[in-house]
């Protein structure tokens, strides 16, 4: 059998075959982009700009953040709203009151006040008859203590003497001072007064004249004590003159009355001091038709006098003796009753009060009533300067009388009290 050889394998044929030119794909042709000539950006130049843009916003907060902060402190406001403790009490109170001034006595009365207004009124009448009339002449005087430095004691119708041997006598007892060194000179001590005359009578009437007291004659004090005129002693008068009839004197002294008792109401309610109370129904008036003076053209001239008295008491003192056997745990706060004058204000056994004389008096309190506990506001304000926003509730519960409060600030941010209580504005709540 014929061996068949083969030849041996060349490397040629064991690698594979390149692919001949003409067998490959054809790659696409390259794309050509066409490039603006414009500087490329530099990376020095921006990294620079940032640089600079970080070192400004560091600078910034470094500087800006205090000075608005500080600035922030400077201008900041707080408005506190408090709701103070207000208790509703019904009130049927028999209160005694003593004339003490301001504040309740030891036994726990409460003390009272008299307010005195005086005002008057005049309107011309026509004078339609006569009147026998008899007048003493009057005026007021300086007396003048020249003895020694000691007051003198001058007791009621103490006579003085003019020129003229006329009389005249004080109408209220005095006490004139006695001599004082004004600018090294020793110069007498001196007090004013009224007299009226002995007897009626133009012939009292005078200009103005000097006086001797007759009850010093014979001793030193005679030549020592002494008085002047101050004004004319004028009013002396005995006769007839023009009168008003009796209707018309009583019509038109009730229409003055009426005149003068709404001014001096008025007068009153402006007139009452801080912290008191004037009940409508604690006050009196008392009402005097002068004597008519003529005047020209057929008629008088009618003056009415008005005298007002009313009965004040401390507000806080009242208050708190009403509300203490009202409101069992008031503690020592002081408080105050809104609107007391709506409450019924009856004075007992007014028929024998007094305005000058009384000493004691009883009344009823009746009616309801709002009992507001007050707190120290200045004492507030003081508390609560450059106190951290966090911690003022804590400063409230220090005062019983606050039941409620809030703080408002301004600018909203703002975490402290101003340092000055000009910034700081407390309200109460509605």
């Amino acid at each position: 059998m014929e061996e068949i050889r083969r030849p041996k394998p060349s490397l040629s044929d064991v690698l594979p075959k390149a692919s001949s030119p003409q067998s490959r794909t054809p790659k696409p042709a390259a794309r050509v982009e066409v490039v603006e000539d414009r500087p490329a950006p530099s990376r020095r130049s921006g990294s620079s700009f940032g640089k600079k843009l970080f070192f400004w916003l560091v600078i910034i907060i470094i500087i800006g953040g205090p000075l608005v902060f500080y600035t922030s402190r400077a201008f900041t406001r707080v408005k506190v709203t408090v709701e103070q403790r207000n208790v509703d009490i019904v009130l049927d109170e028999t209160v005694i009151a003593k004339r003490i001034p301001l504040t309740a006595s030891s036994t726990g009365e409460i003390g009272f006040q008299m307010m005195t207004l005086e005002s008057t009124e005049t309107q011309a009448v026509d004078a339609s008859g006569t009147e026998k009339v008899a007048e003493k002449a009057r005026g007021e005087i300086i007396i003048y203590n020249d003895f020694n430095a000691e007051p003198q004691q001058l007791v009621i119708n103490t006579r003085f003497e003019s020129p003229a041997g006329k009389i005249y006598h004080l109408t209220t007892p005095v006490s004139v001072p006695g001599q004082k060194m004004v600018d090294g000179k020793l110069t007498p001590g001196s007090v004013s007064a009224t007299v009226v005359a002995d007897a009626a009578g133009e012939s009292y009437n005078s200009a103005p004249t000097d006086f001797k007291i007759p009850g010093f004659k014979g001793s030193p004090r005679y030549d020592k004590f002494y008085a002047r005129s101050k004004t004319p002693l004028a009013g002396g008068f005995v006769g007839e003159r023009a009168s008003v009839a009796v209707a018309d004197r009583e019509r038109v002294s009730r229409e003055l009355e009426s005149v003068l008792k709404d001014r001096l109401l008025k007068e009153a309610a402006t007139s009452v001091p801080p912290g008191f109370i004037l009940f409508g129904e604690g006050a009196f008036f008392d009402f005097e038709t002068l004597a008519a003076n003529a005047a020209s053209g057929g008629t008088t001239n009618l003056t009415v006098k008005g005298a007002f008295n009313g009965i004040m008491f401390d507000r806080l003192e009242l208050s708190r003796y009403l509300a203490g056997s009202k409101i069992q745990d008031l503690g020592t706060s002081p408080v105050s009753i809104l609107e007391p004058e709506k409450l019924t204000f009856d004075l007992l056994s007014a028929e024998t009060f007094d305005t000058k004389l009384t000493q004691t008096i009883r009344f009823k309190l009746t009616g309801p009533a709002k009992v507001v506990c007050i707190y120290d506001e200045k004492q507030l304000l003081s508390d609560l300067l450059g106190k951290k926003r966090n911690d003022y509730q804590k400063i409230f519960t220090q005062y019983p009388s606050i039941t409620r409060a809030t703080a408002e600030f301004t600018p909203p941010w703002a975490n402290q009290f101003p340092d000055t209580t000009d910034r700081i504005a407390i309200v109460d709540a509605l």
